[in-house]
């Protein structure tokens, strides 16, 4: 797959703004893992929110609504 559709498929299976784990992600979209931990990495970081560790927050990436969100999805309607 190209690097844009799976980064946009990234960004539009975050766009629930819910917190969801890589490898839930890697599922969806059926890339790997380390595929969408390179492509999280290339997310400006005013975008998303990463969780470490147990707790409540049990690790994960979540999509904040931002200006650059609107934008971003905005421009692909």
């Amino acid at each position: 797959m190209r690097s844009r559709y799976i980064h946009n498929r990234i960004l539009a299976y975050l766009s629930d703004c819910k917190l969801h784990t890589i490898q839930e992600i890697a599922e969806e979209i059926e890339v790997s893992y380390i595929t969408v931990f390179r492509h999280i990495q290339d997310i400006p970081e005013d975008m998303i929110t990463t969780y470490h560790g147990g707790g409540r927050k049990r690790g994960g990436v979540q999509l904040l609504r931002t200006d650059k969100f609107n934008q971003i999805f905005d421009a692909q309607e």
